[in-house]
């Protein structure tokens, strides 16, 4: 029995070691590559089959005990060596570059094209402004904010409910389409387009009646959020 709980433990340990090597795509420094960080990933899928064999081969025998329970728990070190190293190294989030920084708009390409929806949103602002070493193009910055949109990031989503309410982007005026990208904005955390969606309520703009109530309440969740607009609007309104 003593030795079964070993081995769920060590399977147990080895999995979330496995886990953790699939947080999203951090830093890429040169000498890696997304598609080495992937072929990285592979190995690590192995090495946790690795320790599933070992910590079975305790049914085989007696004499196979000690040799299974040293390698299933050296395997299982060894996967979260992995991860220890590629979370140090390649960090969890996105970098910032500079506006200038050419680098910027290559990481940003290499991980919208492996799935980073926020590094697609930040390629899309670079190719509206032309920084990131990328050149001006509206069409592509609204495709890939579009992209990021759908993929969950709720910055992008404003930025589009932005472009819809004054008309810009490319796109043609929308107040029904803004406020619907305001509040999913909202509802997933943007403060700013809590204070956005707040001030057409509040000023009867993107199509909407003037509600003061639904403006007050918006802006209090913006602010309690950190948006310092919404508490100057909040304030405008109480005086």
């Amino acid at each position: 029995m003593r030795f079964h709980k070993q081995r769920l433990t060590t399977l147990v340990v080895a999995l979330a070691g496995m886990l953790a090597c699939f947080i999203p795509l951090g830093r890429v420094p040169s000498v890696w590559s997304l598609h080495g960080i992937e072929g990285a990933r592979q190995v690590t899928l192995g090495v946790f089959g690795m320790a599933i064999v070992l910590a079975m081969l305790g049914h085989c025998g007696r004499e196979m005990r000690l040799p299974a329970r040293i390698g299933s728990l050296a395997t299982a070190g060894l996967v979260w060596a992995f991860c220890i190293f590629r979370i140090a190294v390649l960090g969890v989030g996105l970098p910032s570059f500079d506006d200038d920084d050419p680098r910027g708009g290559v990481y940003y390409k290499k991980a919208c094209a492996a799935g980073v929806m926020e590094a697609c949103a930040r390629l899309g602002d670079c190719h509206w402004t032309g920084t990131c070493g990328v050149a001006v193009d509206g069409q592509r910055g609204l495709d890939l904010q579009q992209k990021a949109c759908d993929g969950g990031v709720m910055s992008a989503c404003g930025q589009l409910g932005v472009c819809y309410e004054f008309g810009g982007c490319g796109l043609g005026k929308s107040g029904e389409r803004a406020v619907a990208l305001y509040e999913r904005a909202c509802a997933g955390g943007e403060a700013s387009m809590c204070n956005n969606l707040g001030v057409c309520y509040h000023k009867g703009q993107c199509g909407l009646a003037e509600d003061h109530t639904r403006a007050a309440h918006l802006y209090r969740k913006a602010c309690k959020d950190g948006d310092s607009s919404a508490c100057h609007n909040l304030d405008l309104m109480r005086n």
